[in-house]
């Protein structure tokens, strides 16, 4: 059975008289399986005839119990959303606001019936005003989803996840090269303190709580999608609020493809963790690698750990082990120096050797290094010499019950080589013989307690 709506006025003009009569169905576009009816049969000429009747008190009841039946479930997935809301479970509000629709749509459904079958009513049933009342809570409970706020790490996590997620398919992976990493998985790189190249325990449990949610989030099809991005991201702590970004680039070009970004309450996380403890020593010390850095046009010189390079943002916990690498395109003189999270800048190799058998390989340097407290930014700065270096400025001083020789600050470390690089020769033929080419590179860690 099916009930539509039809509202017409029909106007009867004799010549002397006019009348008119206006006629409205209520409009239902449900399909209804009704219980109960009553069939009388009629055989007529080879022919049966079936009339299905009901009266309108049962088939009222019938709908009235419908409609009780989907209040009630739209009230359960309503409970459901403001608990999933409470916990920050974005999926499982979405899941509650489905079974929410679905229950209105059933409720409308029958409060329309009733209403067809009570048109002889003065005021409006009930179940009409309930039905547009719970649609107007539910349209609510829309717009709290659109505006939502997390209120801890992992709801930020969560909400970061899925947004990414939802912009790489709304672009259908436009640009993603599929295979580039041989399902690897997903790369989140510990997030950076505001635009500096260092992190902390934040942005590295940040970036473990983002890449447990991708997996969660995300569905098989994903899964060649997220295979070629890695995501990056940095984080702004203020008086009240923690901002996070985050971007997942392109590995094969570098290019953004997907962008998110949200708050959480300062009270939310513990302060200690945004910022190292050395922060400004290590902002200050960074800006006097930067200061007046020149580097040799005929010297290249790389450095990285086995975690890579700065740019993927590396935190290294208390008990892991660190190896430093360097590569360079001619032989060279290293003079290594390394800035303690105490601010304190030490000598470790005066003149480390690269040979030409070595030239343009990676080579490891010969011993490595543990994390032990004080935890904070530390930062390896590397100069390369083509001719043997000047001696180092420093002084012998006793450090956590270590003699170290050390320089009186970062810039130190490099500030006599610097006066030793020359331009090339005219004519850009790499200088002249016995020039002294020098190169420069750092790399900054983040030692951080060990993550639980």
């Amino acid at each position: 059975m099916r009930i539509t709506s039809a509202e017409d006025i029909r106007t009867v003009d004799d010549g002397q008289h006019s009348r008119s009569r206006y006629t409205n169905t209520i409009q239902t576009a449900t399909d209804l399986t009704i219980s109960g009816a009553r069939y009388e049969v009629v055989e007529q000429r080879g022919g049966t005839h079936v009339l299905a009747w009901i009266a309108q008190a049962d088939l009222r009841r019938q709908f009235a119990v419908d409609a009780e039946d989907s209040r009630s479930r739209l009230e359960a997935a309503m409970d459901s959303f403001d608990d999933a809301i409470t916990r920050g479970d974005m999926e499982a509000a979405e899941r509650a606001l489905t079974r929410a629709d679905s229950a209105l749509s059933a409720l409308h459904d029958a409060v329309t019936i009733i209403r067809a079958l009570d048109t002889a009513a003065e005021a409006p049933p009930g179940g009409a005003v309930d039905a547009v009342t719970m649609e107007r809570l539910l349209v609510e409970r829309r717009d709290r989803l659109q505006r939502f706020q997390p209120a801890t790490p992992q709801q930020a996590a969560d909400l970061l996840a899925r947004n990414l997620i939802s912009v790489l398919r709304e672009s259908g992976g436009q640009g993603v090269a599929p295979g580039a990493r041989g399902g690897r998985g997903t790369q989140v790189v510990p997030l950076l303190y505001q635009d500096a190249d260092f992190s902390s325990s934040f942005g590295a449990r940040m970036a473990g709580l983002v890449s447990s949610s991708l997996g969660r989030v995300s569905h098989p099809a994903d899964t060649t999608m997220l295979d070629t991005v890695v995501i990056r991201g940095s984080y702004w702590p203020s008086e009240d609020s923690v901002e996070i970004h985050l971007a997942a680039r392109q590995i094969a070009t570098g290019r953004v493809i997907a962008a998110a970004h949200t708050t959480i309450p300062a009270t939310s996380v513990d302060t200690a963790t945004l910022r190292p403890a050395n922060a400004d020593i290590a902002l200050a010390g960074a800006q006097a690698l930067l200061n007046d850095q020149i580097v040799s046009g005929g010297l290249e010189l790389s450095v990285w750990t086995d975690k890579g390079r700065n740019e993927t943002s590396l935190v290294f916990e208390e008990g892991e082990v660190i190896q430093f690498y360097f590569r360079v395109n001619q032989p060279a003189f290293l003079q290594l120096s390394y800035v303690l999270a105490s601010g304190d800048t030490v000598l470790l190799e005066e003149q480390f050797y690269i040979g030409i058998d070595r030239v343009n390989r990676v080579v490891a340097l010969p011993y490595r290094f543990q994390v032990v407290p004080p935890f904070g930014v530390e930062r390896l700065i590397v100069t390369a010499h083509t001719t043997e270096p000047p001696p180092p400025d420093v002084i012998p001083r006793q450090i956590s019950g270590q003699w170290y020789d050390v320089f009186r600050t970062p810039g130190d470390a490099v500030v006599r080589t610097r006066g030793l690089v020359r331009e090339p020769a005219p004519g850009g033929g790499g200088g002249t013989a016995g020039e002294t080419r020098v190169g420069e590179a750092h790399v900054s860690i983040t030692t951080v307690a060990r993550i639980r």
